[in-house]
């Protein structure tokens, strides 16, 4: 091969190579064409959409009635979201029972459950007339100083009952009794006692008869463990007594000793006095 034929292959072969200067007018001519194409799509992409349009609108007419001036209303759907809104649980309030106030180791009355009383002298008249059933209780004065208010069993009885009153959370409570003409010695109160029990102390009542009964906790007149009489001073003078108290087995273990004197003119319960005791 000579040295030109050589030279014409390398040439040949660079030039395969090598990409040619673009014809701008063809390219104008392509990219014209390629413009058409398209507008042509859309506009039948338009046209097919105002038919299914028409058809819908045409389809709504019969149902929406035969009225011609009929207006179809076309809502875009909305694409606005909102946000959900976090629901507090709600709880209700834990309901808080009210605490009865604490009642007194030593209280008498009322019994545990019955009534309670804020006056001092409501529980004082309350006591007088259901646990010692004296015939109208009034309160004769109140000593607030000293925890007693003195009844008398009637307005017009002389004898006079000061009861003890303790107070426990805004209620008043019964601790006990006394009265002057019949006060005891022994035993004192909150003492332990059993059956037969001895009572010692002085007295003075119509005829030197004082009455006893010897109560559970929580027991009425009508619901006594043991009840008699003994003798003491009469009419004005006191005398000592010492007597032996003899009582059924008893089913709480407190309770109390009741002594008090009748009216000679009707029976009713004049005075009393009342210790409270617990049973061993």
């Amino acid at each position: 091969m000579t040295d030109e034929e050589r030279l014409e292959q390398a040439m040949h072969a660079y030039a395969s190579t090598v990409t040619p200067t673009p014809d701008w007018d063809d390219v104008e001519q392509r990219a014209e064409a390629i413009r058409r194409t398209r507008m042509r799509r859309r506009a039948g992409l338009a046209a097919l959409g105002l038919a299914a349009a028409a058809v819908v609108v045409v389809a709504l007419i019969p149902v929406l009635g035969g009225d011609d001036t009929t207006t179809v209303a076309v809502t875009a759907p909305s694409t606005t979201t909102r946000e959900a809104t976090p629901t507090t649980p709600t709880t209700s309030p834990a309901t808080t029972l009210p605490i009865p106030p604490a009642r007194p180791p030593n209280a008498i009355w009322p019994f545990p459950g019955g009534t309670t009383f804020s006056d001092p002298g409501a529980v004082a008249v309350s006591f007088a007339r259901y646990y010692l059933r004296m015939p109208d209780p009034t309160v004769e004065s109140t000593a607030l100083s000293a925890r007693v208010v003195e009844i008398r069993a009637r307005r017009d009885r002389p004898a006079v009952t000061s009861v003890t009153v303790e107070e426990s959370g805004g209620d008043w409570f019964v601790t006990g009794a006394r009265t002057k003409n019949i006060d005891l010695a022994t035993p004192e109160p909150g003492n332990r006692v059993t059956s037969p029990m001895r009572i010692r102390g002085t007295s003075t009542a119509f005829e030197a008869q004082v009455n006893w009964e010897v109560r559970e906790e929580s027991a009425g007149p009508g619901r006594k463990l043991g009840e008699g009489f003994f003798m003491g001073g009469s009419n004005g003078q006191f005398g000592p007594f010492d007597a032996s108290l003899t009582f059924a087995p008893p089913s709480r273990s407190a309770g109390a000793i009741v002594l008090f004197t009748r009216s000679a003119e009707d029976g009713a319960v004049s005075e009393a006095t009342v210790v409270p005791v617990t049973f061993g």
